[in-house]
């Protein structure tokens, strides 16, 4: 199983850099469009809730795993400890916009294009993986 592992600081100018790193991951493993996009869309969506919750400039730490079956995303940050899977409301989809807590929408995306998902809290460190099939 190929695996890429890269470091950055939990700082808004990184993002742009996280996600060129996601988006050449893609092209690097030879993801399909489908799954390429699905990859940039939850960095993104993990990154900016780094950026929200870590010390500023704390390392940020992605370890994408790609086989035949799909492809993994390990998420580190050193933010607080906190599951943001544990609590989920996928109802808030149903609800109209106006209605609709504010945040947690994007970690409910993350859950719903996923195959499987977890947390850990290791070392001081939280740690979220993301599983996506190869198919989509």
């Amino acid at each position: 199983m190929a695996e890429i592992k890269r470091r950055f600081p939990a700082q808004e100018q990184a993002l742009a850099s996280a996600l060129d790193f996601a988006e050449s991951c893609g092209r690097d493993l030879r993801l399909p469009g489908e799954l390429s996009l699905k990859l940039r869309l939850i960095v993104e969506e993990l990154f900016t809730n780094s950026l929200r919750h870590c010390p500023p400039g704390s390392p940020v730490d992605l370890v994408l795993a790609c086989g035949d079956q799909g492809l993994r995303l390990d998420y580190r940050d050193s933010g607080p400890e906190y599951d943001p899977f544990a609590r989920l409301d996928h109802g808030q989809l149903d609800q109209p916009v106006p209605d609709r807590p504010v945040g947690r929408l994007g970690l409910v995306l993350i859950d719903g294009m996923a195959e499987a998902v977890g947390y850990e809290r290791r070392e001081g460190r939280n740690c979220v993986w993301v599983e996506l099939a190869r198919g989509g």
